[in-house]
């Protein structure tokens, strides 16, 4: 779990206070399980009731110190930060140490189909709770040394990717956000760290291509016509078998926060993953006419109904085979 960390590792000594959210699946959950078995207080947020329930009864009785609770955050943080006041007034010494935002959602579709409200719930969750719950508790991890925020983005919130733009828009919004804050808490030693996962085999990365559909059919006939039901559902086929084939472990992603959490000086920066690293940070770098090119052959490896023509076929290979300069 710590084989990424070349220096001495901070201790959880039974003391340090974790919050986590978004912990009924996936990292949240696997991360709970780290970092209760790093000795760390973990207070888990959960959206289900019967989410939290099952953290409660896996982690009662058997030594581990894990708080777990249900709220929709993106109605109010209050009832989470109350359990986390609560969890640091339990016992003599114990600190607020770390806050990890994990808890997102992903509505995926093409830009012409999603609909405005898609990035209003995108946004509550991704990025405006973060800010709230890091704002009610800044306080606290300002009292302890060291302490730190670590924001969950994507590789989403470096490059954007083609039929994501709600995604995109509240991960490049909470790195902005990230990177302010970084800077504002230099004087005061509270330590910033963004998490940018390439595709994991979890629920909400594993489940794009589903909502991605499911945007398309729900998008006015007009709107859909010039697309085509069978290439959608091609498409749609396509997207979530090569979904499968790339997705990594979700453990690689665990593995990089805890050395957020764990590290005396975490990086700035975690890009979870060899696609993150090697494929998707170099592409985010390329010259913006030569990385489209690139995505919108990734976007359309077969034309759109209205596009299969010879006339649209050949503008969609002169897009790709000609990019403009910059």
């Amino acid at each position: 779990m710590n084989s990424c960390c070349s220096q001495p590792l901070v201790e959880g000594n039974g003391e340090k206070i974790v919050v986590i959210t978004g912990c009924d699946s996936g990292i949240g959950q696997c991360l709970v399980e780290a970092a209760a078995a790093a000795n760390f207080v973990v207070v888990a947020a959960h959206f289900q009731e019967q989410s939290a329930a099952a953290t409660r009864t896996t982690y009662e009785g058997n030594g581990f110190q894990v708080y777990a609770m249900a709220a929709d955050l993106t109605e109010s943080v209050a009832p989470l930060v109350k359990v986390v006041e609560t969890a640091m007034a339990a016992e003599t010494g114990r600190q607020l140490w770390a806050v990890v935002n994990n808890a997102g959602v992903c509505i995926s579709g093409l830009t012409e189909l999603l609909p405005p409200d898609a990035y209003t719930k995108t946004m509550a969750i991704n990025f405006h709770t973060p800010v709230q719950l890091v704002y009610d508790l800044l306080p606290s991890l300002k009292k302890t040394k060291g302490s730190r925020v670590i924001n969950v983005t994507s590789i989403d919130g470096f490059i954007s990717l083609p039929a994501n733009a709600a995604y995109n828009a509240s991960k490049h919004a909470l790195e902005a956000y990230s990177d302010t804050l970084r800077v504002d808490m230099m004087p005061w030693d509270v330590k910033v760290a963004i998490i940018e996962p390439g595709t994991m085999k979890t629920p909400l990365a594993l489940g794009r291509w589903g909502s991605w559909f499911k945007t398309f059919q729900e998008a006015p006939v007009d709107r859909r016509k010039p697309y085509g039901d069978a290439w959608a559902t091609a498409r749609m086929t396509d997207g979530t078998k090569r979904l499968e084939q790339i997705a990594s472990d979700p453990m690689i992603t665990v593995a990089d926060i805890m050395d957020a959490i764990q590290s005396r000086q975490p990086k700035t920066h975690y890009r979870c993953g060899g696609a993150a690293k090697y494929f998707w940070w170099p592409l985010s770098n390329l010259p913006v006419g030569m990385r489209d090119a690139v995505l919108v052959k990734m976007a359309y490896p077969h034309p759109p109904d209205a596009l299969d023509t010879e006339q649209g076929r050949a503008m969609v290979a002169k897009s790709i085979a000609h990019p403009k300069a910059p």
